[in-house]
């Protein structure tokens, strides 16, 4: 069971990863430091929160993590929803590419 869920925590870091760089290349660096002091936080959280709340330690502080990535992926992903509307995509670039 540790290796499914050490796969979902690789995941949810990736999709992360993913939003924070992209933040980072928008130039978005309010919204970065939200994110990355968010992501810190609720990790830490849910790896305490985990540790103490399972019996198999080692598991609950994985799926501790999963939940926080996995919230703040889900506010990444909102703010993405914002950026990437067809209002803000210029349609000259898309073309040229």
């Amino acid at each position: 069971n540790i290796f499914i869920y050490g796969t979902l925590l690789l995941s949810v870091n990736g999709i992360f990863f993913f939003i924070q760089n992209q933040l980072r290349l928008e130039f978005l660096t309010k919204k970065f430091a939200i994110i990355t002091i968010s992501y810190v936080s609720l990790t830490s959280i849910g790896a305490l929160g985990g540790a103490l709340l399972f019996i198999n330690r080692a598991e609950g502080v994985i799926l501790g993590q999963v939940v926080g990535v996995a919230i703040i992926d889900v506010i990444g992903l909102i703010i993405f929803r914002k950026i990437f509307t067809k209002d803000n995509i210029c349609t000259f670039k898309v073309q040229k590419l």
